[in-house]
């Protein structure tokens, strides 16, 4: 009931039971090593309040049952390494509260879940060549050694060829302000870029008639249409280099229509500043305009040649010419 000493050894060659509980109040210490060749069994728990040392190893050559949970409060140290050859089940969860060092590399052959979230720092790879990256304050995707996306905080580039089945651009009058008809942006463009002295189109009163109006949106369009120089060419690099493609120099439908042209994200080139770019739909609404203006102006064109279709037909019935 008080205290029990064994010397510096105690051995035991073939069997000790020691009833159902073994109770130790303060300290128990068995030397440096504790020997069991055959079998031990040690109930259906083993509690330690405050500290278990296992000396530098635990070696367990057949089979190690720990209950249903293994709970460590403070520290648990397994060494400097873990070797599992065959097996491990660790229950429905192991949770770290604070920290656990994995050493250099884990390794996962078939499923893991990692809970809520997932904290990495430098590359995530997948291959060798495929891999996740955080590159001056942008996520860039690289696959196969190819820059295939980056994204930031504004928004992101995609690099290469995307194939889509639908693209749906946001169009919505609940989102949009500053609503005004085309033709008054475009004459805006042509006063201040196109139009000698900010003259107006026609060079004429602020106020037009109708036929000044239109004649004022056939002086813009005219204008327009004619400043685009549409081209065909090829990307220096890419895995699209190698096809031709036809388009408009972002630099040059600046000087016409400023409004569709946009400065990509990146460093600036020490040659021409940041390389810009065209936001394409926006021309269908360009083109639009102008094809509605085209249009109506061949009505009007039709209108006149069936008029005087008509007086011709009426000159020759009225004052029919002499046959030679």
């Amino acid at each position: 009931c008080t205290f029990a000493r064994f010397g510096s050894q105690f051995a035991v060659l073939e069997s000790v039971c020691l009833g159902s509980s073994l109770s130790l109040r303060t300290c128990a210490r068995l030397a440096s090593c504790l020997a069991i060749n055959s079998y031990a069994h040690i109930g259906a728990s083993l509690s330690l309040r405050s500290m278990s040392r296992i000396a530098s190893s635990l070696s367990i050559n057949g089979c190690a049952r720990f209950g249903r949970s293994v709970s460590v409060l403070g520290l648990g140290t397994l060494g400097s390494s873990l070797s599992i050859r065959s097996f491990a089940r660790l229950g429905s969860a192991m949770s770290v509260l604070s920290f656990v060092h994995l050493g250099s590399t884990l390794s996962v052959r078939g499923d893991a879940k990692f809970g809520s979230d997932l904290f990495t720092y430098g590359k995530l790879y997948f291959t060798d060549t495929t891999y996740l990256e955080d590159a001056a304050g942008s996520l860039k995707a690289t696959v196969g050694g190819n820059s295939a996306m980056s994204l930031t905080n504004t928004g992101g580039t995609l690099h290469g060829t995307w194939y889509s089945d639908t693209v749906i651009s946001v169009s919505d009058r609940r989102l949009k302000d500053n609503i005004s008809p085309l033709t008054k942006t475009l004459g805006q463009n042509f006063k201040e870029l196109g139009s000698p002295r900010g003259q107006n189109p026609i060079g004429a009163r602020a106020s037009h008639t109708g036929d000044e109006d239109q004649s004022a949106d056939a002086t813009t369009f005219g204008w327009v249409l004619r400043q685009l120089r549409p081209v065909s060419y090829n990307f220096k690099k890419g895995t699209d280099g190698k096809n031709m493609r036809f388009g408009f120099i972002a630099d040059e439908l600046e000087k016409v229509l400023p409004q569709v042209v946009r400065e990509l994200p990146g460093e600036a080139d020490s040659v021409g500043g940041k390389k810009k770019g065209v936001v394409y739909p926006d021309l269908i609404a360009v083109l639009t305009a102008m094809m509605k203006e085209f249009s109506g102006q061949l009505k009007a064109v039709q209108a006149r040649v069936k008029t005087a279709e008509l007086e011709l037909d009426r000159l020759d019935r009225e004052e029919p010419m002499e046959e030679p």
